[in-house]
């Protein structure tokens, strides 16, 4: 039989839950006692849940803006050792930098130059040094003094007609005078040597008014045949200077050999400067007949010049 509850309100105000006729009712005052519906726990679980992820995250974004305004910690500060040793190590490491940089453009700059040397040379001593040229044009004098008459014969059969005697093959030029003479004898073991101190006087923002003065006062050269060195070596200077560097790196500055088989710094001035050089000059050392510092081939000695220059300069 179907069971009915009715709802009494007593006195106290209180609601009860009475059974029908039968008795078989049961008080519903107990169902707040029971377990909720697995949906409703559920439901609860998730609200719940919820609440922890949004607490969770806004927990996680306070902490990022925490950090995000945190000033990052300063490097600790080097001490004056430190900072004079990493000065160093740059200082170290740009001048290495430049100085293969330096070689790298004087070997660029010395191959290509002695190129041209290789290639000029042979036509410098076919034109200075030819065959005939110990028979004219010659420069003699009458007498071994400083008063002697010097002048140019075309051959040197007209040297002995006239009774002179030869100072020089080639044509007398501005050195061809008994001061200038005397140097390239008395010199002769060094002048090579203290040309070169000359024309170094160039290389640093010198001037060719410098190399003159070198030139007159520090050799003793007069000033037309200072003219004619000063000319040659600015020559030499613009045609042969980083072959000239080169012989610094390699310590071979004071080799002063003439051949295709070394290309030095006279190597160069001789095929490059020299073609203008002898004959402003006039007298050389090789023309003169005089051994000096730098060997020379015997074919270019002037080997019919005979004055004992130690007695005509009384210098040993």
């Amino acid at each position: 039989p179907s069971r009915t509850a009715s709802l009494t309100t007593s006195s106290t105000g209180k609601t009860d839950v009475s059974s029908d006729a039968n008795g078989d009712g049961e008080n519903l005052s107990n169902l707040d006692k029971q377990d909720p519906p697995e949906s409703d726990k559920k439901d609860s679980l998730a609200v719940a849940d919820s609440d922890d992820a949004v607490g969770f995250c806004c927990r996680r974004n306070v902490k990022k803006d925490q950090h995000s305004n945190m000033v990052p910690p300063k490097p600790p500060k080097r001490s004056c050792v430190e900072q004079l040793a990493i000065a160093f190590k740059w200082l170290l490491w740009g001048i290495t930098s430049a100085f293969h940089l330096y070689l790298t453009i004087v070997n660029i700059g010395a191959t290509a130059q002695q190129k041209n040397v290789r290639a000029a040379l042979p036509g410098t001593f076919a034109q200075l040094y030819p065959p005939e040229f110990k028979i004219g044009p010659i420069c003699a004098w009458n007498e071994s003094t400083p008063n002697a008459d010097i002048q140019t014969f075309d051959t040197i059969d007209e040297v002995y007609a006239a009774n002179y005697s030869v100072v020089h093959c080639g044509a007398c030029g501005a050195c061809s005078n008994w001061n200038d003479l005397s140097l390239q004898w008395t010199t002769r073991t060094f002048l090579a040597e203290e040309a070169q101190k000359c024309v170094q006087k160039s290389l640093l923002g010198g001037t060719a008014d410098d190399v003159q003065e070198c030139n007159e006062e520090s050799i003793g050269f007069t000033e037309q045949c200072a003219t004619c060195w000063t000319e040659d070596q600015l020559c030499a200077k613009k045609n042969c200077v980083f072959i000239y560097l080169q012989s610094m790196i390699v310590n071979q500055v004071s080799n002063f050999n003439v051949g295709l088989g070394d290309i030095t710094s006279a190597t160069c001035d001789e095929a490059l400067c020299g073609p203008e050089f002898v004959p402003c000059s006039g007298a050389t050392r090789r023309r003169m007949n005089i051994i000096s510092d730098i060997p020379r081939p015997i074919s270019q000695q002037c080997t019919i010049a005979t004055e004992n220059w130690a007695e005509v300069f009384n210098h040993p």
